[in-house]
Protein backbone atom coordinates (compact mmCIF):
# COMPACT_ATOMS: atom_id res chain seq x y z
CA UNK A 1 0.00 0.00 0.00
CA UNK A 2 1.39 3.37 -1.01
CA UNK A 3 2.24 5.74 1.78
CA UNK A 4 2.02 9.53 1.47
CA UNK A 5 4.37 11.85 3.22
CA UNK A 6 3.28 14.23 5.94
CA UNK A 7 3.86 17.22 3.64
CA UNK A 8 1.39 15.77 1.13
CA UNK A 9 -1.35 15.63 3.74
CA UNK A 10 -0.54 19.14 4.87
CA UNK A 11 -0.80 20.45 1.30
CA UNK A 12 -4.08 18.61 0.85
CA UNK A 13 -5.47 20.06 4.07
CA UNK A 14 -4.37 23.56 3.04
CA UNK A 15 -6.10 23.17 -0.31
CA UNK A 16 -9.32 22.05 1.38
CA UNK A 17 -9.14 24.94 3.82
CA UNK A 18 -8.51 27.41 0.99
CA UNK A 19 -11.45 25.99 -1.00
CA UNK A 20 -13.69 26.31 2.07
CA UNK A 21 -12.58 29.90 2.61
CA UNK A 22 -13.20 30.77 -1.04
CA UNK A 23 -16.63 29.15 -0.90
CA UNK A 24 -17.55 31.10 2.21
CA UNK A 25 -16.30 34.28 0.54
CA UNK A 26 -18.32 33.55 -2.61
CA UNK A 27 -21.48 32.84 -0.63
CA UNK A 28 -21.09 35.82 1.71
CA UNK A 29 -24.12 38.07 2.14
CA UNK A 30 -22.33 41.17 0.83
CA UNK A 31 -22.61 39.67 -2.69
CA UNK A 32 -26.42 39.69 -2.45
CA UNK A 33 -28.20 42.62 -4.07
CA UNK A 34 -29.55 44.83 -1.31
CA UNK A 35 -31.02 47.72 -3.27
CA UNK A 36 -31.80 49.11 -6.73
CA UNK A 37 -30.62 52.66 -7.42
CA UNK A 38 -32.42 54.67 -10.11
CA UNK A 39 -30.72 57.49 -12.01
CA UNK A 40 -31.77 59.69 -14.93
CA UNK A 41 -35.30 60.12 -16.34
CA UNK A 42 -37.86 57.63 -15.07
CA UNK A 43 -40.99 59.69 -14.50
CA UNK A 44 -43.24 57.47 -16.63
CA UNK A 45 -41.39 54.13 -16.46
CA UNK A 46 -40.40 53.78 -12.79
CA UNK A 47 -43.37 51.55 -11.95
CA UNK A 48 -42.75 49.34 -15.00
CA UNK A 49 -39.07 48.89 -14.11
CA UNK A 50 -39.82 48.17 -10.46
CA UNK A 51 -42.46 45.56 -11.33
CA UNK A 52 -40.12 43.86 -13.81
CA UNK A 53 -37.25 43.66 -11.32
CA UNK A 54 -39.62 42.39 -8.65
CA UNK A 55 -40.86 39.70 -11.03
CA UNK A 56 -37.26 38.67 -11.75
CA UNK A 57 -36.56 38.67 -7.99
CA UNK A 58 -33.42 40.76 -8.39
CA UNK A 59 -33.17 41.69 -4.71
CA UNK A 60 -31.26 38.99 -2.85
CA UNK A 61 -29.67 37.49 -5.94
CA UNK A 62 -25.91 37.08 -6.25
CA UNK A 63 -24.53 40.24 -7.83
CA UNK A 64 -22.12 38.42 -10.15
CA UNK A 65 -24.80 36.04 -11.38
CA UNK A 66 -27.00 38.86 -12.67
CA UNK A 67 -26.72 39.72 -16.38
CA UNK A 68 -26.98 43.50 -16.99
CA UNK A 69 -27.41 42.89 -20.74
CA UNK A 70 -30.41 40.58 -20.27
CA UNK A 71 -32.03 43.02 -17.86
CA UNK A 72 -31.48 45.85 -20.34
CA UNK A 73 -32.97 43.88 -23.25
CA UNK A 74 -36.06 43.03 -21.22
CA UNK A 75 -36.63 46.60 -20.04
CA UNK A 76 -36.18 48.13 -23.51
CA UNK A 77 -39.31 46.31 -24.64
CA UNK A 78 -41.17 49.24 -23.11
CA UNK A 79 -41.57 51.75 -26.00
CA UNK A 80 -41.31 54.69 -23.59
CA UNK A 81 -37.68 53.81 -22.88
CA UNK A 82 -35.13 55.19 -25.32
CA UNK A 83 -32.04 53.85 -23.60
CA UNK A 84 -31.13 52.17 -20.33
CA UNK A 85 -27.87 51.18 -18.67
CA UNK A 86 -27.62 48.52 -15.99
CA UNK A 87 -24.55 48.51 -13.77
CA UNK A 88 -23.48 46.49 -10.73
CA UNK A 89 -22.00 48.00 -7.58
CA UNK A 90 -20.36 46.31 -4.59
CA UNK A 91 -20.23 47.56 -0.98
CA UNK A 92 -23.11 47.69 -0.59
CA UNK A 93 -24.26 45.35 -3.35
CA UNK A 94 -26.67 47.20 -5.60
CA UNK A 95 -28.03 47.33 -9.12
CA UNK A 96 -27.81 50.78 -10.72
CA UNK A 97 -30.41 51.54 -13.37
CA UNK A 98 -29.65 54.59 -15.53
CA UNK A 99 -32.81 55.49 -17.44
CA UNK A 100 -33.45 57.73 -20.42
CA UNK A 101 -37.08 57.99 -21.50
CA UNK A 102 -38.34 59.12 -24.86
CA UNK A 103 -39.50 62.72 -24.76
CA UNK A 104 -42.53 64.08 -26.66
CA UNK A 105 -41.63 66.29 -29.60
CA UNK A 106 -44.94 66.51 -31.49
CA UNK A 107 -48.62 66.26 -30.67
CA UNK A 108 -50.76 64.81 -33.45
CA UNK A 109 -54.52 64.56 -33.77
CA UNK A 110 -55.85 61.26 -35.09
CA UNK A 111 -58.64 61.90 -37.58
CA UNK A 112 -61.98 60.40 -36.45
CA UNK A 113 -63.14 57.51 -38.62
CA UNK A 114 -66.79 58.53 -38.25
CA UNK A 115 -68.59 61.86 -38.35
CA UNK A 116 -69.22 63.20 -34.87
CA UNK A 117 -66.63 60.92 -33.32
CA UNK A 118 -64.20 62.58 -30.91
CA UNK A 119 -60.61 62.86 -32.16
CA UNK A 120 -57.68 61.50 -30.17
CA UNK A 121 -54.47 63.38 -29.43
CA UNK A 122 -51.23 61.38 -29.30
CA UNK A 123 -47.61 62.30 -28.66
CA UNK A 124 -44.58 61.17 -30.65
CA UNK A 125 -40.87 61.68 -30.02
CA UNK A 126 -38.20 63.07 -32.35
CA UNK A 127 -37.81 59.65 -33.98
CA UNK A 128 -41.54 59.32 -34.65
CA UNK A 129 -42.33 56.71 -32.01
CA UNK A 130 -45.82 56.89 -30.56
CA UNK A 131 -45.76 57.50 -26.81
CA UNK A 132 -48.65 55.89 -24.97
CA UNK A 133 -48.66 57.39 -21.49
CA UNK A 134 -50.83 56.01 -18.71
CA UNK A 135 -51.30 59.51 -17.29
CA UNK A 136 -52.07 62.79 -19.14
CA UNK A 137 -48.98 64.72 -20.21
CA UNK A 138 -49.05 68.48 -20.73
CA UNK A 139 -47.41 69.42 -24.02
CA UNK A 140 -47.42 72.65 -25.98
CA UNK A 141 -46.37 73.31 -29.58
CA UNK A 142 -46.73 76.12 -32.08
CA UNK A 143 -48.41 74.09 -34.85
CA UNK A 144 -51.22 71.54 -34.81
CA UNK A 145 -51.04 68.37 -36.87
CA UNK A 146 -53.51 65.72 -37.97
CA UNK A 147 -53.09 62.29 -39.53
CA UNK A 148 -55.06 59.18 -40.44
CA UNK A 149 -54.94 56.73 -37.47
CA UNK A 150 -53.69 53.84 -39.61
CA UNK A 151 -50.53 55.81 -40.36
CA UNK A 152 -49.59 56.11 -36.69
CA UNK A 153 -50.13 52.78 -34.99
CA UNK A 154 -46.67 52.51 -33.40
CA UNK A 155 -44.49 54.98 -35.30
CA UNK A 156 -44.50 57.44 -38.20
CA UNK A 157 -42.96 56.74 -41.57
CA UNK A 158 -39.79 58.60 -42.51
CA UNK A 159 -41.74 60.80 -44.94
CA UNK A 160 -44.30 61.88 -42.35
CA UNK A 161 -41.62 62.46 -39.73
CA UNK A 162 -39.63 64.60 -42.15
CA UNK A 163 -42.69 66.80 -42.76
CA UNK A 164 -43.10 67.39 -39.03
CA UNK A 165 -39.49 68.42 -38.63
CA UNK A 166 -39.62 70.68 -41.69
CA UNK A 167 -42.82 72.44 -40.61
CA UNK A 168 -41.49 72.85 -37.06
CA UNK A 169 -38.29 74.38 -38.40
CA UNK A 170 -40.19 76.69 -40.77
CA UNK A 171 -42.45 77.87 -37.94
CA UNK A 172 -39.38 79.49 -36.35
CA UNK A 173 -39.14 82.01 -39.18
CA UNK A 174 -42.54 81.94 -40.92
CA UNK A 175 -45.96 83.00 -39.66
CA UNK A 176 -48.46 80.20 -40.13
CA UNK A 177 -52.21 80.85 -39.86
CA UNK A 178 -54.01 79.19 -36.97
CA UNK A 179 -55.34 75.82 -37.99
CA UNK A 180 -54.55 72.15 -38.39
CA UNK A 181 -52.09 70.67 -40.88
CA UNK A 182 -53.21 67.31 -42.21
CA UNK A 183 -50.03 65.39 -43.12
CA UNK A 184 -51.71 62.10 -44.06
CA UNK A 185 -50.53 62.49 -47.67
CA UNK A 186 -46.84 63.51 -47.64
CA UNK A 187 -47.06 64.89 -51.17
CA UNK A 188 -49.95 67.19 -50.25
CA UNK A 189 -50.19 68.86 -46.85
CA UNK A 190 -53.72 70.18 -46.28
CA UNK A 191 -54.35 73.17 -44.03
CA UNK A 192 -57.71 73.50 -42.27
CA UNK A 193 -58.10 77.03 -40.94
CA UNK A 194 -61.05 79.16 -39.89
CA UNK A 195 -59.83 82.10 -42.00
CA UNK A 196 -60.36 80.11 -45.19
CA UNK A 197 -63.76 79.09 -46.60
CA UNK A 198 -62.29 75.74 -47.68
CA UNK A 199 -59.30 73.47 -47.02
CA UNK A 200 -55.99 74.72 -48.43
CA UNK A 201 -53.84 72.32 -50.43
CA UNK A 202 -50.22 73.27 -49.77
CA UNK A 203 -48.48 70.37 -51.47
CA UNK A 204 -45.01 69.72 -50.07
CA UNK A 205 -43.02 71.98 -47.74
CA UNK A 206 -40.99 73.39 -50.64
CA UNK A 207 -41.53 77.15 -51.24
CA UNK A 208 -43.73 77.34 -48.13
CA UNK A 209 -42.87 81.01 -47.57
CA UNK A 210 -44.23 81.96 -51.01
CA UNK A 211 -47.37 79.93 -50.48
CA UNK A 212 -48.05 81.62 -47.15
CA UNK A 213 -47.48 85.06 -48.68
CA UNK A 214 -49.99 84.26 -51.40
CA UNK A 215 -52.59 82.63 -49.12
CA UNK A 216 -54.37 85.80 -47.80
CA UNK A 217 -55.06 87.17 -51.29
CA UNK A 218 -56.32 83.79 -52.53
CA UNK A 219 -58.61 83.54 -49.49
CA UNK A 220 -59.98 87.04 -50.18
CA UNK A 221 -60.82 86.08 -53.77
CA UNK A 222 -62.41 82.82 -52.61
CA UNK A 223 -64.65 84.61 -50.11
CA UNK A 224 -66.02 86.85 -52.86
CA UNK A 225 -67.15 83.91 -54.93
CA UNK A 226 -70.80 82.99 -54.61
CA UNK A 227 -70.29 79.36 -55.53
CA UNK A 228 -69.48 76.70 -52.92
CA UNK A 229 -65.74 76.09 -52.83
CA UNK A 230 -64.19 72.63 -52.56
CA UNK A 231 -60.58 73.62 -51.81
CA UNK A 232 -57.85 76.19 -52.47
CA UNK A 233 -54.93 74.73 -54.37
CA UNK A 234 -51.53 76.30 -53.72
CA UNK A 235 -49.43 73.28 -54.56
CA UNK A 236 -48.09 75.20 -57.56
CA UNK A 237 -47.94 78.66 -56.02
CA UNK A 238 -47.33 80.41 -59.35
CA UNK A 239 -50.71 79.15 -60.55
CA UNK A 240 -53.13 79.07 -57.57
CA UNK A 241 -56.50 77.43 -58.14
CA UNK A 242 -59.84 77.94 -56.39
CA UNK A 243 -61.72 74.71 -56.98
CA UNK A 244 -65.50 75.18 -57.01
CA UNK A 245 -67.73 72.28 -56.03
CA UNK A 246 -69.52 70.57 -58.86
CA UNK A 247 -73.29 71.11 -59.06
CA UNK A 248 -73.96 67.54 -60.19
Amino acid sequence: MRRYSQSFYLRWMLMMMLAAILWQFWMADFWRVQEVVYQGQYQHTRVFIEEHLKKEQVLGQHLVMLSPMKIKESLLKNPLLQDIRVERRLFPAALIIKVREREPAFEIELKPSKVGEKSELVLVDLEGHRLNYSQPVIFKQALRFRITPALLKTSLSEKHLLILHQLKSQSQTLTFPEGVFDISQPENIVLYTSVSPAPVWLGQTLDMSRKLELLPSVIDVAKKKRASISYLDLRFWRHPVIRVKSLS
